[in-house]
């Protein structure tokens, strides 16, 4: 049986503060200026698309101690293939694009937001290839480039998933940006929070609702974010 000692606990310890700190709250990093914002309301309608999420990486201890290459930072793809397909888990960037096009057309008509149901290829994520899918006009790109489950340094008996979004406004006809956001989700409560078995049992309720609160609450961020509330 491997036996964890102090020297062990703090490299991870390390590690994962370190992720945590790069990748740090919810941030615009474009704000949407009052003259973009005026010429989105003669636009006649703004499309959403999104990206595929991929499969969300999957942490356990035992998985930490054994990549020495990595800094401690190995990650399990495959474990979480299998999740998300096992139990049918939707793909959390069309979740968060279709909350924020949802409430942010129920709200103030900044402009008219319409989702596109198939995700966009990655080779037609730039401007200049959206540009030749889709004609003029402007696009709304939603990306999840963060989508992992790792247990808490400090009780590791119990998971965590780390869950974030990016979202940016462009306009096609010139390739620029008039807003681009990014939000972070994650939980706080170690003790709470489900084992590995509550985790991928059950149907994985507990997953399911993980994505289901985690997209919503960056899907409010960036609303706020885009609204000019932050």
């Amino acid at each position: 049986m491997m036996t964890f000692t102090h020297t062990h606990k703090n490299i991870i310890t390390i590690a994962i503060l370190f992720m945590a700190a790069l990748l740090q709250g919810c941030a615009g990093m474009v704000k949407l200026t009052d003259e973009d914002r005026a010429e989105l309301k003669s636009v006649d309608q703004v499309k959403a698309v999104y990206l595929r999420a991929g499969w969300p990486s999957i942490q356990t201890p035992m998985g930490v101690l054994a990549s020495n290459l990595t800094f401690g930072m190995s990650e399990d793809w495959s474990a979480g293939q299998k999740l998300v397909k096992k139990f049918d888990i939707a793909d959390p960037s069309k979740m968060a694009m279709d909350k924020f096009v949802a409430e942010i057309n129920r709200g103030a008509k900044v402009a008219n937001f319409v989702t596109d149901a198939e995700p966009l290829a990655y080779e037609d994520r730039t401007a200049e290839k959206m540009k030749e899918k889709f004609g003029q006009g402007v696009v709304l790109q939603f990306s999840s480039p963060m989508w992992q489950i790792w247990y808490y340094p400090m009780n590791w008996v119990r998971y965590q998933m780390w869950y974030g979004t990016s979202a940016q406004l462009i306009r096609l006809d010139d390739a620029k940006v008039l807003w681009s956001g990014r939000c972070r989700a994650d939980q706080k409560d170690s003790e709470t929070a489900p084992t590995f078995d509550e985790l991928t049992g059950d149907n994985s309720t507990v997953l399911k609702a993980w994505v289901e609160d985690s997209t919503a609450r960056c899907a409010k961020e960036l609303i706020d974010d885009f609204m000019g509330k932050v």
